[in-house]
């Protein structure tokens, strides 16, 4: 969690102050989570987001190109949000390291807000290899589903967004905005009939 710094977009330099989850010894190093593209990229300066844009520009169109032959190594989600836009990586492979998305196209909270965003030519593969949790139950009370795992599920945390298939009732498979894990209980909230 960011406490503190003197970061300025634009500047050459400048400090963060942080506490971060889990404790590390020294010699640790910080470095971009996303191989550079996201401070790199015109996402940031000419792809801005288009409610910071005067209103002549908003619907400008952007091309980045992610210029590299090379694996990039990625641990936090790549957001690109702007309109009419390309993102072009031909040769370029991003090794996803995340919990979550390795690019969001677009915007979480409504998916009207951008329009005509492409990435074309990019390879991905994924870093993380986690099993699934075999489930023993499964309930809804009170629009809160509840699924209990038949042990401590480790591959999950709250705060993941989990794809739930397979279980008795097709009413609970797909993808929930976020969890809540406890033991072997795994939470989340779904509007329906108990």
């Amino acid at each position: 969690m960011v406490t503190g710094g003197t970061c300025v977009e634009g500047l050459a330099s400048g400090t963060i102050v942080f506490t971060p989850t889990y404790s590390h010894s020294a010699g640790y190093k910080i470095s971009s989570a996303s191989g550079g593209i996201q401070e790199r990229s015109t996402m940031h300066a000419a792809c801005l987001p288009r409610e910071t844009r005067p209103i002549l520009m908003r619907t400008l169109s952007c091309r980045r190109r992610v210029q590299t032959r090379e694996r990039l190594a990625v641990y936090g989600t790549i957001f690109a949000h702007c309109s009419r836009s390309l993102i072009e990586g031909h040769g370029t492979l991003l090794s996803c390291s995340t919990r979550d998305r390795c690019i969001f196209l677009g915007d979480q909270v409504n998916s009207n807000h951008y329009g005509a965003l492409t990435l074309r030519g990019v390879n991905f593969t994924s870093t993380v290899h986690a099993d699934g949790c075999l489930i023993a139950n499964t309930q809804r009370q009170s629009n809160v589903v509840t699924i209990t795992t038949v042990s401590a599920c480790s591959t999950i945390q709250t705060g993941d967004r989990v794809n739930i298939n397979f279980t008795d009732n097709v009413a609970y498979w797909g993808q929930p905005r976020t969890v809540t894990v406890s033991g072997t209980t795994i939470t989340y909230a779904q509007t329906g009939a108990t």
